[in-house]
């Protein structure tokens, strides 16, 4: 009867080293988005089996011509709204990259910009406003 306890309590570890093993574990909080694999099927090592987002910090992008591109540095302070929404939501973000190229066929010149979402009062992909502040 101890044998048999012994052997059951050892299946029962191996089973769950093996369920481990298939578990996939997010290092961050997040959202699925997409599920690229279908239950069962076999992934190699490295590929994508899923694709997770944090929306709770998000990045704008702008373009801005090059002439006006003086006011806008690494570490400038903007303000957001959404276009479509709640009319009185605002953010501050911070510009966190500035291209050091303009684009050849527009002239225009890539800006992005990080802000705190915690509320997810603005939904990602949504189209924003973008102003200095005090403009």
């Amino acid at each position: 009867l101890r044998e048999a306890e012994k052997r059951e309590e050892l299946e029962f570890k191996i089973s769950e080293t093996v369920l481990h093993q298939h578990t996939l574990r997010s290092p961050i909080s997040a959202t699925v988005m997409k599920i690229g694999v279908d239950r069962g099927e076999w992934v190699r090592t490295g590929a994508v089996v899923l694709r997770l987002v944090n929306v709770s910090r998000c990045e704008v992008e702008i373009n801005i011509p090059a002439t006006e591109i003086s006011l806008f540095r690494a570490s400038t302070e903007v303000v957001i709204q959404p276009v479509v929404g709640e009319p009185g939501t605002t953010r501050r973000a911070e510009i966190v990259f500035v291209s050091p190229m303009a684009d050849e066929a527009s002239g225009l010149v890539l800006v992005r910009a990080q802000f705190d979402n915690q509320d997810l009062a603005i939904t990602p992909g949504s189209t924003v406003e973008v102003r200095l502040p005090g403009k």
